[in-house]
C-alpha cells in the first residue's frame, strides 16, 4: 500500500511541475512570439518604490492583437515611470498597458547574481518599463482580501518601526 501511495505523490509531483511550467502552457505569455498590441495586468504583490522607479510584479490576463483579445497567464515584473499615479499602485489593482516585453537577461559577468534565475525560481521571465502615459488603471483591489490584508499589517508595522527610529540593518531584520 505504502508503495502505491508513493507513486500517487511522485507522479502528482510531475503533473503539477508540468503544468506550472511556462513551456508547456499554451496560454502562457512565454508562448507568444510576437509582442501585442496592449496587456491587461493585476498586480500580484507588493508594490516596492525605488529612487527612480516603481516596481510592480503583476500577472497578465489578457492580450490584445490585432484581432481581439485573448486570455493568457504569466507573471512580469514591470518597472513604472515615477509619478503620481504609478506611486498610488497597490496589490489587487488591474491596468491597462502599451508596452514591449523582454525576456531578462543573463548575468554577463559569470560571478556575477544571476538575476534571471532567481526571478525564473519565481516564475517571472519578462519584463518591461512603463512609460507615464502609457497605462491606465481600469479596476482596484482585485487581488485576495487575505493576501491584501497580510500586506497591509506588513506596512503598517513597518511605518510603526520607521517612527520608532528603527534604520538599517535593524530595520532591515526587522522588516
Amino acid at each position: 500500500m505504502g508503495f502505491y501511495i508513493n507513486i500517487l505523490l511522485l507522479l502528482s509531483g510531475y503533473q503539477l511541475t508540468y503544468l506550472h511550467t511556462p513551456q508547456f502552457n499554451q496560454q502562457n505569455i512565454s508562448r507568444f512570439a510576437e509582442n501585442p498590441d496592449e496587456y491587461v495586468f493585476r498586480v500580484s504583490e507588493a508594490v516596492s518604490e525605488k529612487p527612480g522607479s516603481v516596481k510592480v510584479v503583476a500577472r497578465v490576463n489578457r492580450i490584445k492583437d490585432s484581432l481581439s483579445w485573448k486570455p493568457v497567464n504569466g507573471t512580469v515584473m514591470l518597472y513604472f515611470q515615477k509619478d503620481n499615479l504609478s506611486k498610488k499602485l497597490q496589490y489587487g489593482d488591474v491596468f491597462i498597458a502599451q508596452i514591449i516585453l523582454q525576456e531578462i537577461k543573463v548575468p554577463q559577468n559569470p560571478s556575477e547574481f544571476n538575476y534571471k534565475r532567481y526571478l525564473g525560481y519565481k516564475g517571472i521571465y519578462h519584463q518591461a518599463y512603463v512609460k507615464s502615459g502609457s497605462w491606465e488603471l481600469i479596476d482596484k483591489n482585485k487581488g485576495y482580501p487575505l493576501f491584501a490584508l497580510g500586506i497591509k499589517t506588513r506596512k503598517h508595522f513597518l511605518q510603526i518601526l520607521e517612527t520608532n527610529g528603527i534604520k538599517g540593518r535593524e530595520f532591515a531584520v526587522a522588516s
